[in-house]
């Protein structure tokens, strides 16, 4: 059962390995509609229905939770309801499943997808022996009432709130608006900015940021380190002689984080893209005296949460993209430029993928659609282009939109209702939005850019990118700087 991502990953598996399997019966609870290709090969899609989804999980003698390693702030909420039901999992290894589940125990774990085979093997040995698999389901359920009943919950969330916060009165929860009163005392502040780059330069957000402070501070007082564990062995080494440790993004090695290098420490991440990862966020807020994150919904949030200390940094574009040059374009065409999948992108129902097939049986090679290219060859590939098309994921704002802003790129993009979208953008000046779902509306904005001269292009092109001039990364590190009260 689950969302977008949960069905792919089930179907995935199918395809992969679970198809070879004669002997199983694989069902799919999802609130869209069955996939034809698999239905016809014996895989059952059962509508979700919030009143009737239980049916099925009883008739069910293992359930299947694959995840996504790339998302690992994933609760184990599908692994409890299984547990709950007395049924045993088989589930992908992944941080929030392995908290409670034990190989073996109450279900198993797989690594890749031929470990399904193996597994599934022993499977069809279990549902043969129904006091074995009953017995997995029994330890599962013990798993639950030891761990998530009611008066566990309650004594953690009492430890929470008097010690771990150290906040002994709940009247005490507020914001807090105070600087925290540190000064730049006349010496060039040193930096440390600890991040994962990504194979190719420029894919990974911690490049921007990183390049940010180089710039704002100096390429001597700034460097920069893969991993906690590599900076605590250079720190080691070397001295502690930092002023400030940055922590990019959402990482669970952050929770590792010596408590003495605290105060010395800030995270700089971007929004939760929905629900999912918003727990792991919020504990991890707890630990920094200041965290600076892209999504103002999460803000507001946390600080309903009764946290401090989180500030609104949206997303921006980088600096070198003003460097290169702006050319008049040279292509009649609309370019989409990014991943292309089947996850529901807005309240209109419609997947990148509906888009763009709707949008290529009409436009033809009009529309040029690109996979993941960054840096010189991203700025060449937009900038010869009328104008960019942008497919966000609900509630963000994005960088890409932020990026053809300072190239003098008009952009189409879904009006999604982004928290902070309208401190930046406005329709028709800097940006085009449609409803969405409505291609026809996308489709009258296509027309109006593609029949406008070389010239008209180039002209609201240059007005745009003057606009976004002062959107960069460069004045975001400054901003948290000043919040800091370094300078």
């Amino acid at each position: 059962m689950g969302h977008g991502g949960n069905r792919y990953l089930v179907e995935d598996l199918f395809r992969k390995v679970l198809h070879q399997l004669q002997f199983i019966k694989l069902t799919i609870i999802s609130e869209w509609d069955p996939n034809p290709d698999l239905t016809i090969c014996g895989v059952e899609y059962v509508k979700y229905d919030v009143y009737h989804w239980m049916d099925t999980y009883k008739k069910a003698d293992v359930i299947l939770c694959p995840q996504n390693p790339l998302q690992p702030a994933k609760s184990h909420i599908k692994v409890i309801t299984a547990f709950a039901m007395g049924k045993p999992v088989i589930c992908s290894r992944h941080p929030a499943y392995e908290e409670i589940v034990k190989d073996g125990y109450n279900g198993y774990f797989y690594d890749k997808p031929s470990d399904l085979i193996d597994i599934i093997d022993k499977l069809q040995g279990m549902v043969q022996n129904d006091s074995f698999i009953s017995k997995l389901g029994q330890n599962g359920y013990n798993t639950i009432i030891k761990y998530f009943n009611p008066k566990f919950i309650a004594d953690k969330l009492a430890d929470l709130i008097c010690s771990d916060l150290n906040l002994p009165h709940f009247n005490s929860w507020a914001p807090s608006t105070q600087k925290s009163g540190l000064r730049w005392s006349g010496h060039k502040l040193k930096v440390d900015v600890i991040y994962q780059p990504l194979p190719v330069k420029w894919q990974s957000y911690g490049d921007f940021v990183y390049d940010a402070f180089q710039q704002v501070l100096g390429i001597d007082n700034i460097r920069q380190h893969n991993n906690l564990k590599e900076l605590i062995e250079y720190n080691n080494c070397n001295g502690w002689d930092r002023d400030l440790f940055v922590f990019i993004e959402f990482n669970p090695d952050w929770y590792n984080i010596p408590k003495e290098l605290l105060s010395r420490s800030i995270m700089y991440g971007w929004d939760t893209h929905g629900h999912f990862m918003f727990s792991h966020l919020y504990n991890l807020c707890r630990r920094f005296n200041r965290v600076y994150i892209s999504g103002r919904d999460d803000v507001d949030r946390i600080y309903a949460s009764g946290l401090s200390g989180v500030r609104w940094c949206p997303e921006a574009h980088c600096n070198r993209v003003h460097k290169v040059r702006i050319p008049k374009p040279i292509n009649n065409r609309i370019i989409f430029v990014g991943q292309i999948d089947q996850v529901i992108r807005d309240a209109g129902g419609m997947t990148r993928y509906d888009y763009l097939k709707l949008l290529s049986q009409k436009y033809k090679d009009r529309l040029l659609i690109i996979g993941n290219v960054y840096g010189d060859d991203y700025c060449k590939l937009v900038t010869e282009s009328y104008a960019s098309l942008d497919l966000p994921i609900a509630h963000n704002i994005g960088t890409r939109l932020f990026e053809s802003n300072a190239m003098g790129v008009v952009t189409l993009r879904a009006d999604n209702g982004a928290p902070g979208f309208d401190d930046y953008f406005r329709d028709g000046v800097n940006v085009l939005l449609f409803e969405p779902g409505n291609i026809g509306q996308l489709c009258d904005k296509i027309d109006m850019i593609l029949s406008m001269s070389v010239p008209e292009v180039s002209g609201k092109g240059y007005e745009i990118a003057m606009m976004s001039k002062h959107q960069s990364y460069e004045d975001r590190v400054k901003y948290i700087l000043e919040d800091l009260g370094w300078i």
